[in-house]
């Protein structure tokens, strides 16, 4: 082999070792803006997730808000048995007063 040739060979194989990296360099590349992609998406899930339980907590809030001021509003056991009590006491003393009538 000539001095010439094994330029021309040399050439070659320097070409396709700096097209191999090139590629190389073109698919680490493309897995990098894979990746970022993904974690676009992750974040964006993440962000979803979190407004979700924001609303369910917001929810969970008023619920526990509205039940606190149906409890303040509503009449008790005690109050509604007075009532209920003495309207029934009435009735017991006339109907005592009639019988002994």
């Amino acid at each position: 082999m000539d001095s010439i040739s094994i330029k021309l060979l040399e050439r070659k194989f320097y070409k396709k070792k700096v097209e191999t990296s090139t590629l190389r360099f073109d698919i680490l590349v493309l897995e990098i803006e894979s990746l970022t992609y993904q974690l676009d998406y992750e974040k964006k899930k993440v962000k979803n997730l979190n407004s979700i339980i924001l609303q369910k907590d917001l929810q969970i809030k008023t619920l526990n808000e509205q039940r606190t001021l149906d409890q303040l509003t509503k009449p008790s056991f005690i109050n509604q048995f007075g009532k209920y009590g003495i309207f029934a006491l009435i009735g017991f003393v006339a109907g005592v007063l009639i019988t002994a009538i």
